[in-house]
């Protein structure tokens, strides 16, 4: 079992004994097999009928905690040592990457992500908020080339940034390989580097309504539910890398393609957009 998530559209249909809210909720609970039999065989599924509380462990049991008193646990002190370490301009940058069994562009393998655009919002110490933005929209023989040399343009040489989890750290790495005259720019991004994520990962702030996870999907409608991505032509990173690879094939009109490129611009934005308020959120957390 790996999550709600991974059901068939028929479990809940199949399984009408099983709350909304349930043991499989509780974070990574497939790799706990031995609990989650236990507590299968004898029909609990409900996190209050639960009777080996001692048996859940890291953030199982803070999840469970959570889940009891119908609020966040939250590590105030972790969190502001954190933010309070961070340097303006704060830049939340986000790439979004194609990949592919077979290879398409020079210098990339089989899987190996190929990031096509990234989005940049800077917030300032003022409070003042910028967008900056860069889409890949003709394969070249530098295909990253152009993409590097925007992000030179728009990103100073002072200031943290700031990623969710480290797959922009990993696409920093490959453009270095690719572009080695911007090395030393590049590496900079990377040493100046946070982890949005790390918050929710290390288990600073932990609610019960994230599920288990902690992917911004997860924890952006909790804490800032105002925000969606439901609303978006592209909702998520899959849908995302296959219209930009349909889109490169020239399968589409010039007035299609322009769609696409506009629907991709305003989905990666809105993955910066939420850091920033996400970031706004936690620090307002007292």
């Amino acid at each position: 079992y790996r999550g709600r998530s991974a059901q068939c559209q028929t479990f809940q249909y199949s399984n009408p004994q099983v709350p909304e809210y349930s043991i499989y909720d509780l974070s990574d609970i497939g790799k706990s097999k031995k609990l989650l039999n236990y507590l299968v065989d004898l029909h609990i599924y409900k996190l209050e009928d639960i009777d080996v509380k001692n048996e859940l462990k890291g953030l199982k049991k803070i999840q469970y905690d959570s889940y009891m008193s119908g609020k966040p646990i939250i590590d105030k002190i972790a969190i502001k040592n954190m933010l309070d370490d961070l340097e303006f301009p704060l830049y939340f940058l986000d790439f979004e990457g194609y990949t592919g069994s077979i290879p398409r562009f020079n210098s990339f393998g089989p899987y190996q992500q190929v990031p096509f655009q990234y989005s940049l919002h800077i917030l300032h110490e003022d409070g003042v908020l910028d967008h900056k933005e860069y889409l890949i929209t003709e394969p070249t023989a530098d295909l990253t080339l152009p993409l590097v040399k925007k992000m030179r343009e728009d990103i100073e040489d002072d200031g943290t940034i700031i990623s969710w989890s480290n797959y922009e750290k990993q696409r920093i790495l490959k453009l270095i390989k690719l572009n080695p005259t911007y090395t030393n720019f590049l590496l900079g991004l990377n040493h100046r580097m946070f982890d949005l994520m790390s918050i929710f990962s290390k288990k600073h702030y932990v609610d019960a309504l994230f599920k288990g996870g902690w992917s911004i999907k997860k924890v952006l409608p909790i804490l800032v539910p105002d925000l969606s991505y439901n609303e978006l032509e592209i909702s998520g990173g899959t849908q995302a890398m296959a219209m930009w690879g349909k889109m490169l094939e020239g399968n589409y009109t010039t007035e299609s393609s322009d769609q696409i490129q506009k629907d991709l611009l305003e989905y990666c934005k809105l993955d910066t957009y939420a850091m920033v308020e996400i970031y706004r959120f936690l620090t307002n957390v007292k």
